[in-house]
């Protein structure tokens, strides 16, 4: 059996994508998320895996590996990938409308507990940065790469404001 660093490299050298340009099909149960950077990759899987750690509905963080490509036999290129767990679902827009309020609803509740934990979801919008898996009934968040610790209680409050204020909802329910 192929270990998950050859099913990587083979996934990539094959383009095998999953659901985005940057994910990649690696196996059964595992995903990765290519960056150019280590420290992206890094930031987001350590990110990750705290959330994960707190209860917080997200892929489980696997490992961060980097491969190095020759180009035109002299030139080296590394790629940084996130190996994280496979979540089965799709994007909010795309599922059933009757799993649309409680994907929104748990959207909501995750949010909360993110920002409870000080975390700011700063690019989070459950359009594009979460997944459903309409046969488990359970929202993902996915993409955290851009999130932050908040750093005063007025942030705190704006964040809140902003992903479950008035115009937050209004923008949200008449996409359900």
């Amino acid at each position: 059996m192929p270990d998950l660093i050859d099913l990587l490299k083979k996934a990539y050298s094959e383009g095998n994508r999953y659901n985005h340009e940057r994910i990649y099909d690696v196996s059964e149960g595992v995903v990765a998320k290519s960056f150019i950077t280590q420290h992206e990759a890094i930031y987001e899987f350590e990110f990750g895996r705290e959330l994960h750690s707190k209860g917080i509905q997200v892929p489980k963080m696997i490992q961060v590996e980097g491969l190095e490509f020759t180009i035109a036999l002299k030139n080296y290129y590394d790629l940084w990938f996130l190996l994280m767990q496979k979540i089965k679902g799709m994007t909010i827009g795309n599922i059933a409308e009757a799993d649309r309020s409680d994907a929104y609803r748990q959207y909501r509740e995750q949010i909360g507990k993110v920002l409870d934990m000080g975390i700011n979801p700063i690019d989070s919008d459950w359009h594009g940065n979460s997944m459903y898996d309409s046969d488990e009934k359970k929202l993902y968040l996915i993409d955290f790469g851009q999130w932050s610790r908040i750093g005063t209680a007025t942030d705190l409050e704006s964040e809140r404001e902003r992903v479950s204020g008035p115009l937050a909802f209004r923008y949200n329910r008449m996409s359900i």
